[in-house]
């Protein structure tokens, strides 16, 4: 797609909403990145769901044309659907744009549905993207849903240009394990990410342990995240009771930070285990490099995750994570360098403890090795972590690996606007 010198190239980017995690902050990179001489960019976000921590202020702090649909959610309404759809259609006739770039799935879904009306009964030449932030092919739903939204998924990359996949599990997960679309019309293009707030965390030492009453000879192990199924806390609660039953001579508290709709059941299961002293459970936390600079440990239990950006995050300030080996942390973690000979469960990483996931012993064996060896005072592999972050996730590659494909994407395409 040629354009003229002084003619933008216009992305129209949809989120199907800006609630506390990556895709939020992905998206505010991309737009904000994008948005110069070159490009010009709006954004539709949708709306949250009940007991969702609000993101929106990363995006309003710079730009304050976000357009706001709020029948775009999460949950599936047919009518609030159809109503979504006609309005992103509508936004699109106004906009013009020479790229549609979707993130997560409801967005996917009516976002490529919207340009497929629009360039085939309207006669535009929309180019069309969508980013897999994780998926929903594995412990979401039941078999028989799993199957119905993975032929949908299949219908979808047809009328896609390209799509994104952010991590190489990823991209082989989507061409080879679920044939959702051939390899190549699938990009790989890690997160990007502002990790200098984390590379220099350690300014903030101290605040969360004063916060939450806590010495500074507490082992501190934190999980960061939703409180939804598939992040699977109630993993975590087992892994932290079996943890304490080998280590009563141990100051250790284990910290939950974010809010979701299990809070609740989770905080009645932390007492039925009888880990009241022991469990905090924070919320939500604009300032997350504070966090960071008094965990010990990062532990993630997720059951399924595309790239949790709570283990960049983690690797930038030089904390050791434990976590579960699903979606793209395997490729985080880099390659294994042992098995554990005694039956534990776990693998010594690279840059990380691997876990399989829903097995809170093998959890609770990592936890124990974690910290009863030289694992948090070894700052070579620490460094190592944080080094390959930040070659690998920054706000700079991310902007120049976009900017390519939308360039050749377009290539042959004739404008949008003529």
């Amino acid at each position: 797609m040629s354009k003229p010198n002084n003619q933008k190239i216009r992305v129209l980017r949809i989120i199907s909403r800006l609630n506390v995690g990556g895709p939020s902050i992905h998206v505010k990179n991309l737009t904000e990145g994008l948005s110069n001489t070159k490009y010009e960019t709006k954004l539709i976000a949708g709306s949250l769901s009940a007991n969702e921590g609000d993101m929106s202020y990363i995006i309003q702090s710079y730009m304050a044309d976000i357009i706001a649909i709020p029948e775009l959610q999460r949950e599936l309404n047919p009518l609030k659907d159809l109503m979504a759809l006609l309005k992103i259609m509508s936004t699109i006739n106004r906009f013009k744009p020479d790229v549609v770039h979707s993130h997560l799935s409801k967005a996917g879904t009516i976002s490529r549905f919207a340009v497929f009306i629009c360039n085939m009964f309207l006669k535009k030449k929309i180019i069309m993207v969508h980013t897999f932030h994780g998926h929903v092919l594995d412990s979401y739903f039941t078999p028989i849903k799993t199957y119905i939204f993975l032929i949908i998924e299949r219908l979808l990359a047809k009328v896609s240009d390209g799509i994104v996949a952010i991590s190489s599990t990823q991209k082989w997960e989507l061409s080879k394990k679920y044939k959702v679309a051939d390899s190549s019309k699938i990009f790989l293009i890690n997160l990007g990410f502002d990790l200098n707030p984390f590379v220099q965390a350690n300014k903030l030492k101290g605040t969360l342990r004063h916060q939450i009453g806590v010495s500074d000879d507490t082992l501190l192990i934190g999980l960061i995240g939703r409180l939804v199924p598939i992040k699977n806390h109630k993993m975590f609660l087992d892994a932290a009771k079996n943890y304490l039953k080998n280590a009563k001579d141990k100051k250790v508290k284990f910290i939950i930070v974010g809010d979701g709709e299990l809070r609740r059941p989770l905080e009645l299961y932390s007492l039925e285990m009888g880990l009241k002293d022991h469990v905090v459970f924070y919320g939500w936390e604009k300032n997350i490099p504070m966090i960071y600079a008094d965990l010990n440990v990062l532990a993630l239990t997720s059951l399924n995750e595309g790239t949790p950006v709570s283990i960049i995050e983690a690797m930038a300030a030089s904390v050791p994570v434990v976590t579960t080996g699903v979606g793209g942390i395997k490729d985080l973690l880099g390659r294994i360098e042992s098995d554990q000979p005694d039956g534990s469960g776990f693998k010594i990483c690279e840059r990380g403890v691997l876990c399989p996931k829903d097995d809170s012993i093998a959890f609770s064996n990592a936890l124990k090795y974690i910290t009863d060896s030289d694992y948090l005072s070894d700052n070579c592999r620490l460094t190592t972590a944080r080094d390959f972050v930040i070659k690998n996730y920054s706000i700079e590659r991310l902007i120049y690996d976009i900017d390519l494909l939308y360039e050749k994407l377009m290539i042959g395409r004739t404008p949008y606007r003529n």
